[in-house]
């Protein structure tokens, strides 16, 4: 994870990386299933945007984007915002609602 604040030291489970960038350790000790769902989500509008070619997900935090622009294939268009509805829609977080 590259944090917006470069100097701002990790947060567990995170430890540095490599300019600035937070990385998550495989034997990093995290909740257990049921116990990350009474977890608050920490950025629910946090969603998979591509993968990068090791594999690494590159993922947005769509609330700290003042606007995303896509540009491309139609299709390709269609087929990224259909999954990135699917991933906010589907995500186990609860999202705040709209304010009525």
């Amino acid at each position: 994870m590259l944090p917006e604040d470069l100097t701002q030291d990790p947060r567990a489970p995170f430890v540095a990386g490599e300019d600035g960038w937070w990385r998550l350790p495989a034997d990093a000790d995290l909740p257990g299933e049921q116990d990350a769902r009474e977890v608050p989500a920490p950025y629910p509008a946090l969603v998979t945007i591509g993968s990068l070619e090791g594999g690494d997900l590159v993922l947005f935090n769509l609330t700290q984007l003042p606007a995303l622009l896509l540009d491309g294939n139609l299709v390709h268009l269609t087929e990224v915002c259909t999954s990135l509805a699917l991933e906010l829609g589907m995500s186990p977080w609860p999202h705040p609602g709209p304010r009525i």
